[in-house]
This record gives structure tokens, sequence and C-alpha cells, in this order.
């Protein structure tokens, strides 16, 4: 769901900067300094609702979660915990470290799509696929899939606006 919100939310505020005449970059970036913090409360709400529970673990800090298919409560790796800290705090404070120097405008916004594709990627080794979902490979989830996608379109927009700036 994250990736058609992302893909929605890019929409809408392209159009909405078009309409007010408003430089897309550098209002994108402002947007998604915030968004690692809506991430990290919006997987705290994740973990409260026990949705999107982790792999089944025997690691010490497991936390009990129902089975999605059977209900049947299982030690669980706390995934969405294991989110809100990458995804929302240390996103957060990558984000604030690279506003601090200044960058060229969009580079805030590559980071932030480049950093959570990454985090996310990782993240997904410990979360449970969707019930009935393809593995790609026999072990890429779709989330892991996209993550990549969101990772290469990142690195050919970024290369396409450096290249645009030099020619």
């Amino acid at each position: 769901s994250f990736f058609g919100a992302l893909i929605g939310a890019a929409i809408i505020f392209f159009l909405f900067s078009r309409r007010r005449k408003i430089d897309f970059l550098p209002f994108a970036d402002f947007v998604v300094t915030g968004a690692p913090i809506a991430l990290f409360f919006g997987r705290l709400g994740n973990f409260l609702n026990l949705e999107i529970p982790g792999r089944v673990t025997d690691v010490p800090w497991g936390m009990y979660f129902p089975d999605p298919s059977t209900g049947l409560w299982e030690l669980r790796h706390p995934s969405q915990l294991y989110e809100a800290l990458a995804e929302g705090i240390a996103l957060f404070l990558v984000l604030s470290f690279v506003r601090r120097r200044n960058p060229s405008p969009g580079i805030v916004t590559a980071v932030f799509l480049a950093g959570y594709a990454i985090v996310r990627f990782f993240i997904e080794f410990f979360r449970e696929p969707d019930p009935g979902t393809m593995m790609m490979f026999g072990w890429m989830t779709v989330g892991q899939t996209l993550s990549i996608a969101l990772l290469f379109a990142v690195i050919v927009a970024v290369n396409a606006v450096a290249h645009r700036r030099r020619t």
C-alpha cells in the first residue's frame, strides 16, 4: 500500500505545485522531510493493531502475534518496530543531516526514496509475506521487488537531472 500511496501523492503534489506555480523539487524536498515521522507513527499503529506481523522466530526479543491465516499466536519478529525505527527515526535523522547541507533541489527527495527502498528491502526479510502472494525467484517478496524498482527509478531520475544540468 505504501508504493501505491507514494505514486498517488507524487501525482497530487506535482499537480498542486504546477497549479500554484511552485517549483516541484524544492516543494517535494519540503514535504518528504516530514514523511519519516508519518511512517514512524504509521508503523506504531501497525504494531498496536497487530498488522503486518513479522516472520516466526526464536530470537529473545520476539513477540507473540496471531498467525494471519490460522489466528494462532506465535513468537514473531516485531517487524513493525524495526520499520518504525529504520523508516521513521533513522531516515528522519539522515534527511535532517542532508537538509542541513543545503543540497540541490530534489536531493532530499531522492535520499528519502532511496533510503526507504533500501530499508524496506532488508526489513522484508523479517516481515511475514502477505498470504497468497507470489514470491519472486522463490525468496523475494513483492515489497522487495517494488523496493528494487523504486531504487532503480531514483537512480535513473537523479542521473537524468544531473545530465540535464550538465548540458
